[in-house]
């Protein structure tokens, strides 16, 4: 973890706009179980692009309840007609759907 931590503070400092460094360590805090963490991570990735769907689904994979439906109204309210919200939604385990069920 170190070094992939490391690389992504390095990104950030690069290219401090883009929320895909604090997006890969949310990722990594959410494999390890930190949802906290990943919460966190996630709504700095969100101040930095609040417009990215895939974001929104990652924020609701780490939160719950109400917060979690707002994740995901954003996220389909992002991106309403396109398959991949709904194809995410089930990859993560947050629908009823399975992922082939929603495959086009």
């Amino acid at each position: 973890m170190p070094r992939f931590a490391a690389d992504a503070h390095a990104a950030e400092r690069w290219a401090p706009w883009s929320p895909d460094p604090p997006r890969w360590l949310a990722s990594r805090q959410l494999d390890r179980g930190n949802r906290a963490a990943a919460r966190w991570l996630l709504a700095v990735a969100i101040h930095k692009d609040g417009t990215d769907w895939s974001l929104w689904l990652e924020m609701a994979a780490a939160t719950q309840g109400a917060a979690r439906e707002h994740a995901l109204l954003r996220a389909r309210q992002l991106d309403p007609i396109g398959p991949d919200v709904a194809q995410t939604e089930a990859a993560y385990g947050l629908s009823d759907a399975t992922p082939a069920a929603v495959q086009p």
